[in-house]
């Protein structure tokens, strides 16, 4: 028996090096996985939430089974293989910078403002931190996700704004929670169009086109994906809250599918805004980078968390998406302390 195959019936033997390798194996698996199913089973779908910190627990892992002289040749590819793979999913974001539009310059600020005064908080300072933190990013344009129209009648007259709203099916109850996109009413761009659209289960997005006095026009839309969780299944039922976690990832999967086709019917440049519900590993993400610009992965530094999950687990899961019409000038995440989602403000040039 040569040396190289008796290595590698160690290897085998070894129950740690055995499920490391499978591990690992099995992490590149979800990763494809979770980049081409649009509608993937619960355990996937959760798995791609948190693909970032597996595979930095990977890779910490083989990094300690190098220091053990018996597997260290092992170890080296594995953790050579991880490194190569993140590189493959993460690298292309980090590497990108903005650019330098000659066009219109268009800031579009896109926030979850998670329904300023509406949940027995204190409504006016609440009101006022909201309107405080827009007020300091000055955008021309404005995508707000979980607002009531009675707060948007507010925030409208502290800012001085022009809306289109909806509530999320479309009942059109000024308490119920729903989508607002804004222009600043001294502001150069003019809402020319407004509509509320649809979306499967009965959901609904904001759409608006923008005209400027010199002709330029693009269109916006808000949206608010289908969020998983566990809300229709008991906690002790663990069968009905895979099924749960399950339908809402399908869900998510036709409202990306329905807003793509939507948007390949325009004309116009267009922005897509809000809250996905996803992280950009997921294939609903992959399908809107194929024709559109993920603003933060074009201009923005580091990761981009906008929602710290359980205030312990960073997750970027608010998104700016813009037509290649477009230049990304620049992209940042608000530090506002006023929800439970940071905004993001991203910079355009429409060329």
């Amino acid at each position: 028996m040569t040396d190289r195959r008796r290595r590698s019936l160690q290897v085998l033997r070894s129950p740690v090096l055995a499920l490391t390798i499978l591990g690992v194996i099995g992490l590149w698996a979800v990763t494809l996985a979770g980049r081409s199913l649009l509608a993937p089973p619960a355990w996937v779908g959760l798995a791609v939430v948190v693909l970032p910190y597996l595979y930095l627990v990977a890779s910490c892992w083989c990094g300690i089974l190098v220091l053990r002289r018996r597997w260290r040749r092992t170890a080296l590819l594995l953790l050579a293989g991880l490194l190569l793979a993140a590189f493959l999913q993460w690298g292309g974001g980090w590497l990108t910078s903005g650019a330098e539009g000659a066009g219109q310059s268009i800031t579009i600020m896109s926030w979850n403002v998670h329904r300023p005064g509406d949940w027995g908080r204190d409504r006016e300072a609440q009101l006022a931190c909201v309107a405080g933190a827009i007020r300091a990013a000055s955008p021309a344009v404005l995508s707000l996700q979980e607002v009531s129209r009675k707060a948007l009648r507010d925030l409208q007259e502290r800012l001085q704004m022009s809306c289109k709203w909806i509530d999320y099916h479309g009942a059109r109850d000024p308490a119920a929670g729903g989508l607002a996109a804004c222009v600043p009413e001294a502001g150069a761009w003019r809402i020319s169009l407004r509509h509320d659209l649809s979306l499967p289960p009965g959901w609904k997005y904001v759409y608006i086109e923008l005209k400027h006095p010199e002709g330029e026009r693009f269109n916006v839309l808000t949206l608010h994906v289908v969020p998983p969780h566990l809300g229709q299944a008991p906690a002790a039922d663990m069968d009905a809250a895979y099924r749960s976690f399950t339908a809402a990832f399908d869900l998510q999967g036709q409202q990306a599918d329905k807003v793509l086709a939507v948007v390949e019917g325009f004309r116009d440049p267009t922005i897509i805004a809000g809250d996905f519900n996803s992280t950009r590993d997921a294939a609903l993400h992959v399908r809107f980078r194929d024709s559109l610009v993920d603003t933060w992965q074009q201009a923005g530094n580091g990761f981009g968390a906008t929602r710290i999950w359980n205030d312990w687990l960073p997750l970027r899961i608010d998104f700016v998406y813009a037509s290649q019409a477009f230049s990304v000038v620049g992209a940042r995440v608000g530090s506002a302390s006023c929800s439970d989602h940071y905004p993001v403000i991203s910079t355009l040039a429409l060329d």
